[in-house]
C-alpha cells in the first residue's frame, strides 16, 4: 500500500483535534461513571488513519486506541441514538 504524503497526514491530525480535544475527559455511552482521557492522536500506520489514544481514569497506566470514525460514532442504544464518547464538559 501506498501511504499518504506527511503533508496531507498532518492535515488528518490537525482537522481531528477539531473533533477530539487532547487532555478532556470523556465518558462512554454504556457507562457514563467510568472516565476516559484523551491522551493523544496518531496515525495508524497500515492504513494512514487518524487513531484516538486514550487511558481509563481507573487504569491510568495503560493506554487504549481507538479508530477516530469508531471515536466519534453515533449508535442506537436503549432505542435512542447516542454517542460512543461524550466529552465531559
Amino acid at each position: 500500500m501506498d501511504h499518504k504524503p506527511i503533508f496531507e497526514l498532518k492535515i488528518l491530525l490537525n482537522d481531528a483535534t477539531a473533533k477530539v480535544t487532547i487532555g478532556a475527559k470523556y465518558y462512554h455511552y454504556k457507562d457514563s461513571t467510568k472516565f476516559y482521557t484523551v491522551t493523544g492522536l496518531s496515525i495508524w500506520e497500515p492504513t494512514d488513519e487518524v487513531i484516538v489514544k486514550y487511558t481509563m481514569e481507573a487504569h491510568p497506566e495503560i493506554e487504549f486506541v481507538r479508530p477516530l470514525g469508531a471515536w466519534l460514532e453515533t449508535l442506537t442504544w436503549d432505542s435512542r441514538q447516542v454517542c460512543r464518547f461524550t466529552k465531559v464538559s
